[in-house]
């Protein structure tokens, strides 16, 4: 039977954890994120209860126009209890570090330009990001070096 155990290392769990880096922001902040994808238990279930809600709103024949800024609230709100565990070099107008709060959290998303935020959701939708190995055999130092093209 083939031994496939060194896939083992790309697995992508509830616990995974990667840092995005807002580069371009006063303080470079960098933002500890869970993946947006279904590994992520509480992701997931914040979109299966919003799938529901829009099933129950098709079946009653509700339509409304889209509010883009509920949705965008909304977006920030779930980023803020689903994907952002933490934070660092995030700070104030003034200059001061802000304490990681779901609060805190949610008021910096809704505060940062809209096309940034679709540059985390895309970091965070994108799984790869959260994969720690590269799923490589082990090579001897010989074949390493070949390989390396050193």
């Amino acid at each position: 039977m083939a031994n496939f155990s060194h896939l083992d290392d790309l697995a992508v769990d509830n616990s995974s954890t990667a840092e995005f880096i807002f580069s371009r922001i006063m303080g470079t902040p960098v933002l500890t994120v869970r993946p947006a994808h279904r590994v992520n238990r509480d992701f997931l279930n914040e979109m299966l209860s919003a799938s529901k809600e829009v099933a129950r709103r098709i079946g009653k024949l509700e339509h409304e126009d889209t509010d883009f800024d509920k949705v965008r609230e909304n977006d920030a709100d779930v980023f803020a209890r689903c994907i952002v565990t933490g934070w660092r070099n995030v700070v104030d107008s003034d200059g001061n570090e802000v304490e990681f709060t779901r609060d805190n959290c949610r008021e910096f998303l809704l505060a940062i330009p809209e096309d940034m935020f679709d540059n985390l959701r895309t970091f965070c939708l994108t799984i790869d990001n959260f994969r720690a190995g590269r799923a490589r055999p082990k090579l001897d130092p010989k074949e390493e070096k070949a390989a390396s093209g050193n």
